[in-house]
């Protein structure tokens, strides 16, 4: 009896647990806070903030990165002439060293030969060679013949070789102080050469390492004021467009903009072109040649394109309110 009530409790169990179940996932689902709400304030940074003050963060902060490029553009400019100055510097002292160390290298072949000469041995003096006592006296006297002119000649022999030593020596000890005062004339000078190129570019050394870390400041706030930008434009990109022109965000190029914004980066790359193709046009000139009359500026699209939105623009944010 007991065990045909089994499946029928588990079967119950089952649909309690299920409808305890479904207020709990609605709950949740009405509890998650939206990203936005219909009276223009975002979710951003853990707080609601007004699509409009978002705008103004933003163009704050690229206004922000704007003396920083400056900075970044002047540091790069200035590490350019130094790293030129000083591989200016550098290129002089080779050519002032290189044939120094040629004729160190030259002096250093010569005092090695020398010291060669000097380690020669000196002959030793052969010793005389002496007949035995006793036997036959015309014996004797002859081997005492053979003797003398093998002593003779052995004589011979080593004074000519302590001749070769004494003047292979006498110019090696020559030729080794030559070399050796050379060197020490040859040392010095690229010691000086060592000396004055350190004293020349050591203050742009130093300079240099300034504006580099100067340099990597700016980068470094360039970075995070355009990090800002990234995430206000991540987060406005998530309301919908309508609610966006409502509050004036008009979105260009990832970010987001007011109208005043975007005319006034059209005036600038309209200027821009402008100057540019003057430039062009002067250079064409001193050749006697002149722009071709389908030549276009590479950002002529995007200015006519940054034109036509603001016109539509203005359209819908008239037509949001």
């Amino acid at each position: 009896m007991m065990g045909s009530n089994t499946p029928l409790r588990l079967t119950l169990c089952t649909l309690a647990v299920a409808l305890v179940s479904l207020p709990l996932v609605a709950t949740a689902a009405e509890t998650e806070e939206p990203i936005y709400r219909p009276d223009g304030t975002v979710r951003y940074g853990g707080e609601w903030v007004a699509i409009g003050d978002l705008l103004d963060a933003c163009a704050k902060a690229r206004a922000a990165v704007k003396p920083h490029l400056g900075k970044v553009e002047e540091a790069e400019a200035r590490v350019a002439e130094i790293n030129k100055a000083v591989g200016t510097l550098r290129a002089d002292h080779r050519a002032a060293t290189t044939p120094l160390e040629r004729e160190k290298s030259q002096a250093l072949a010569r005092k090695g030969a020398a010291m060669r000469g000097l380690s020669l041995r000196k002959p030793v003096k052969p010793n005389k060679l002496r007949g035995s006592g006793g036997g036959r006296k015309d014996r004797n006297r002859s081997s005492h013949g053979n003797m003398d002119k093998i002593n003779r000649e052995r004589e011979q022999q080593y004074q000519q070789a302590l001749k070769r030593y004494n003047q292979i020596h006498e110019q090696a000890q020559k030729a080794y102080k030559e070399a050796q005062t050379n060197l020490s004339r040859l040392e010095h000078e690229i010691r000086q050469q060592d000396a004055n190129l350190d004293k020349q570019q050591k203050p742009l050394l130093v300079e240099r390492t300034k504006r580099t870390r100067d340099l990597r400041d700016a980068q470094q706030q360039i970075g995070l004021e355009r990090t800002k930008v990234g995430r206000i434009a991540a987060t406005l990109a998530q309301v919908p467009e309508a609610l966006r022109l409502k509050h004036g965000a008009v979105e260009w190029q990832g970010a987001f903009y007011r109208i005043g914004e975007l005319e006034a980066l059209h005036k600038d790359l309209v200027a821009e072109i402008a100057a540019e193709q003057k430039a062009l046009e002067a250079d064409l000139a001193t050749k006697g040649r002149s722009l071709p009359k389908t030549w276009q500026h590479a950002r002529q699209g995007e200015a006519d394109a940054l034109k036509a939105l603001i016109r539509g623009a203005r359209l819908d944010i008239q037509n949001a309110k």
